[in-house]
């Protein structure tokens, strides 16, 4: 895996403009593809898109401080760069690069790709499609036992890896360290982690995360999984709904692996999502009203419910 991807969708925010008043924050989302682009240096406070394809062209930098992108598409041609200021919230994003770009981040910079969180180090740092991410791992799995929860995780090689701490939380808001485990430093060959959490605190679903840590103090977090300390939990569990506008819908099953169509209320689609695990999260950012989520495991069950998006 590229560094380069941990960045990709972060440019699919810039939006055509100069400075930064000419964008308003939380733009509302088009649902018919619209074509981007970005030919001169340019300045974005915050913006939110979906299904947009984005062109950065020769040799532009862009620089932004707040970005949401949802099921996009990004195309950087050669010399184009750019700069994150603030946080950056990517889902579902396709990405091509013609040659070696440069992409960086100030200091304490957090961007979110499809679960994978990567918080930029100390003095910040700059990434390109030559660069490898410190650890590729190759899974991270919870599952609840009767002594405890067992938290598993794989990798498939690490570079300048020092350490992954493990971490538990009740709302995914707090975050509590239960364990740090050191890491190989540089391996090319598969590696097996496990922490078995026998100290579960009292709550019906249970997050856990797992945070990388480099030994230049650059950190990627993985995660959250989710586990139900229920005995009679549903088969699937969707929530909260009502869900406000912009809020991630939480979707905990059973089972591992299934894929979410999202619809409207006369049956629009607006894209899918797909994981092997069994917990997801969803931006709800197709507008307010009565949707459909439409959830079916790899296994060929399939379940519906209506969601209100406020």
């Amino acid at each position: 895996m590229k560094r380069f991807y941990i960045l990709q969708l972060s440019l699919m925010v810039l939006f055509s403009c100069s400075n930064l008043e000419e964008v308003p924050v939380g733009i509302k989302p088009s649902f018919e593809t619209t074509e981007i682009h970005i030919k001169n240096d340019t300045t974005i406070n915050a913006v939110n898109l979906i299904w947009s394809n984005v062109t950065i062209h020769e040799n532009v930098r862009v620089d932004v401080v707040t970005v949401q992108l949802t099921s996009s598409g990004l195309f950087m041609k050669e010399g184009a760069e750019i700069m994150i200021h603030g946080s950056a919230h990517l889902t579902d994003i396709t990405f091509e690069s013609e040659n070696k770009y440069s992409i960086c981040g100030k200091e304490g910079v957090r961007i979110d790709i499809d679960g994978l969180e990567y918080i930029m180090p100390e003095e910040g740092g700059c990434f390109d499609s030559g660069d490898d991410l410190p650890v590729e791992l190759l899974y991270f799995n919870t599952t609840k036992k009767e002594e405890g929860v067992l938290v598993e995780w794989s990798t498939a090689s690490e570079i300048n890896n020092e350490k992954f701490i493990v971490e538990r939380s009740i709302d995914k808001k707090a975050w509590y360290e239960i364990t740090t485990i050191q890491g190989a430093g540089n391996s090319n060959v598969p590696l097996k982690y496990e922490y078995l959490d026998t100290e579960v605190p009292n709550s019906s679903i249970i997050y856990y995360r797992l945070k990388q840590i480099d030994f230049d103090g650059a950190a990627s977090i993985y995660g959250p999984n989710a586990v139900s300390n229920s005995s009679t939990a549903p088969e699937l569990n969707i929530y909260p709904n009502p869900i406000d506008y912009n809020e991630k819908l939480n979707i905990l099953s059973n089972s591992d692996g299934f894929n979410v169509n999202i619809y409207d209320s006369v049956g629009k689609w607006y894209g899918q999502f797909s994981t092997e695990g069994n917990y997801m999260e969803v931006p709800m950012v197709y507008g307010t009203g009565l949707f459909i989520v439409e959830v079916k495991s790899f296994s060929g069950n399939l379940k519906t419910e209506k969601v209100i998006v406020r």
